[in-house]
């Protein structure tokens, strides 16, 4: 259960109260008996001053008082609500297993995953899905530290600062993407897509590495377009880095970037 569903659990049961006590205060008190002799049934209000007979002629007043004691008692109960709701608000721990982790040393979480519920199949859907690589393998020339290849030396300190978060995120590289581009089906092949395995959220990094090319440019800009079309906005679920020679990645954006997505909040 999260905070907020606490807190809309508290909201909803102290709105049933205030409705229910404004009905208390309005309508008569007392205690309604009912009892059945010769198999006919007679109603009595039974108060400070006694007990009252009530002829059904007074329908609409016994209803009153039946109603007015079954909102007493729901009202006990609501109130018993409140209270136990409010005492668990102060002893649940919500995310216990992400506080604990919290408190962990680094030498230790080095040896654990956190956890969360179905994350040791996300793993392994991750590190064992198989599908069909991107054109032009030839160029994947440079090694990472999970020993893949890449296409850029940029490429691989992105890859190596998300492996450095492998406790929380994990990464595919040029996994497969299918778009629509004006009523057809595209492929495309990200750089990154990236799992946050304790929030299960998905997102996708392109590195645009060559930006002082124009014709490279205007192609990156093409694709970019087709990623808004598609749904996929910067900083949502899609990343997007640039660099030319002379502003070469920024390694220290690269940590920030990364550092906040693999955030569990």
């Amino acid at each position: 259960m999260t905070e907020n569903e606490l807190k809309d659990m508290l909201k909803s049961e102290t709105r049933k109260l205030k409705e229910i006590d404004a009905f208390i205060k309005r309508n008569p008190g007392g205690v309604l008996r009912i009892q059945t002799r010769n198999g006919r049934r007679y109603y009595y209000l039974v108060d400070e001053h006694g007990v009252k007979y009530l002829p059904k002629k007074n329908y609409n007043r016994i209803c009153d008082i039946a109603q007015h004691n079954y909102y007493k008692k729901v009202k006990k109960v609501l109130e018993d609500n409140i209270r136990a709701i409010e005492k668990f608000k102060t002893e649940y721990i919500p995310h216990a297993e992400q506080a604990v982790y919290a408190e962990l040393s680094n030498e230790r979480r080095e040896l654990i995953y956190p956890y969360t519920p179905g994350i040791l199949d996300r793993i392994s859907k991750v590190e064992n899905e198989d599908f069909c690589d991107a054109p032009y393998q030839e160029m994947r020339r440079y090694e990472t530290e999970k020993g893949e290849k890449v296409r850029s030396k940029s490429e691989v300190i992105i890859a190596n600062i998300l492996n450095g978060y492998s406790d929380v995120l994990r990464y595919q590289y040029e996994k497969p993407l299918y778009l629509e581009n004006d009523g057809t089906e595209v492929v495309v092949h990200p750089d990154f897509t990236i799992y946050n395995l304790i929030t299960g959220k998905t997102i996708y990094w392109e590195h645009a590495g060559m930006m002082g090319d124009a014709v490279y440019a205007s192609r990156f800009v093409n694709k970019y377009n087709l990623f808004i079309s598609n749904g996929y906005i910067p900083g949502v679920n899609l990343i997007l880095t640039f660099e030319s020679e002379e502003n070469p990645l920024n390694i220290s954006n690269v940590y920030k970037i990364v550092s906040g997505f693999a955030e569990t909040d």
